[in-house]
């Protein structure tokens, strides 16, 4: 019998794999998001940008672009043709070979932190992904083993049937016989010239500023007198520039956004407030300001997983059309917050089609989160 795996509040979702026979039923395609409506058949895979094997996903609004070849990444996130992700031209086509930790990216490629950095993990974070399910609005990718690492990933998508609004489930999974310490780290590229923002807590430990910037590897107060970024309206302000510049935030609002090309791409995301975060002091939303690109790094607290569990993260983009960016930052900053605003800092609460990964033959593992990860 397949059971839905359920949802701690305010954690992760943990899991305890069977074997054998269990996976067979990932293997022939049958994972499904709980609650998601049907969407019906999938389309073909297609070339693009000299990648094979592509999964496209859209409605009468948005048009999503996956590529399995390079890590699962979404290449394209896009309203009516307009995309917001960088597109580096010279990346056309591109990819990792097996075992290969590192090679140039656009777009979005969600990383893994471990808690002695262990990012750029071969295979899982820009290898090859195998497509285990397809409708006309999703997709369900897994990679290869990463042996050494002990971890396997799955990334699963689900555009909404009418709105601009894509839901990415990834799930990692302990492959190994000890337990292991992972973070979500979320990496995604928007062009040069996009304005960043997010929200300042009340209640920041890098005050007075809000805001943490970093230096000689580590994140210290920013200085609340900066041009940019620059705090107005409650919001951090970022823009990009040429000197390479990394900032943080110990939000509380669960979102940031970036203004892109007169369109508004929000990303939203769950907040886990006094849980152990990778940078530390709550940090668990970055920019990163480069000239020709701009980061947005939401990050997941650690979470411990016990060999053969897997715990799961949720992030939910969405894109409005911003239009005329005003030149007052105060009203720059209402006019993002009007449109980025959510009553949940839960991005898969009430959305249409998150559901959760319910694996076959998977089953909740109550005693999976220590306390380290329980629930507040």
């Amino acid at each position: 019998m397949f059971m839905k795996p359920a949802i701690l509040p305010g954690g992760p979702i943990v899991k305890r794999e069977l074997p054998g026979a269990a996976l067979l039923g990932l293997a022939l395609g049958t994972m499904v998001a709980a609650g998601e409506r049907p969407a019906g058949p999938a389309a073909p895979p297609v070339r693009y940008r000299g990648w094979d094997g592509c999964r496209v996903l859209r409605n009468k609004l948005a048009r999503v672009v996956i590529v399995p070849a390079a890590g699962a990444r979404v290449a394209e996130f896009s309203q009516r043709g307009r995309n917001v992700l960088l597109v580096d031209p010279k990346l056309n086509g591109r990819v990792a070979k097996p075992g290969q930790s590192w090679t140039p990216w656009d777009g979005s490629q969600p990383d893994t932190l471990s808690p002695g950095g262990g990012s750029q993990l071969a295979d899982v974070w820009l290898g090859r992904y195998k497509v285990t399910a397809t409708t006309a609005r999703s997709v369900t990718c897994v990679s290869r083993d990463n042996a050494r690492a002990g971890i396997r990933q799955e990334k699963r998508f689900v555009l909404d049937a009418s709105s601009c609004e894509l839901t990415i489930r990834r799930r990692i999974t302990n492959i190994s016989k000890t337990a292991a310490r992972w973070a979500f780290w979320e990496r995604t590229l928007v062009p040069g010239g996009s304005i960043g923002a997010a929200p300042v807590s009340a209640g920041s430990a890098f005050r007075p500023a809000g805001w943490a910037v970093r230096r000689k590897g580590a994140y210290v107060a920013g200085d609340p007198k900066a041009a940019n970024p620059s705090v107005a309206g409650g919001c951090l302000l970022v823009r990009t520039s040429g000197k390479g510049t990394a900032v943080a935030l110990d939000a509380s609002a669960g979102w940031a956004a970036a203004v892109v090309g007169g369109l508004l791409f929000r990303v939203g995301y769950t907040v886990y407030p006094g849980r152990d975060y990778p940078w530390g002091s709550g940090l668990n939303q970055a920019f990163y300001l480069a000239a020709d690109r701009l980061e947005i790094e939401p990050v997941s607290p650690f979470f411990d997983v016990a060999p053969g569990s897997s715990a799961e993260w949720v992030v939910t983009w969405r894109l409005a059309v911003f239009g005329q960016v005003p030149s007052d930052p105060a009203a720059l900053a209402a006019k993002v917050k009007r449109l980025a605003r959510s009553p949940s800092t839960r991005p898969d609460a009430g959305q249409k089609g998150a559901g959760s990964m319910p694996m076959p033959g998977a089953f909740h593992a109550r005693a999976a989160l220590p306390s380290a990860t329980r629930s507040p």
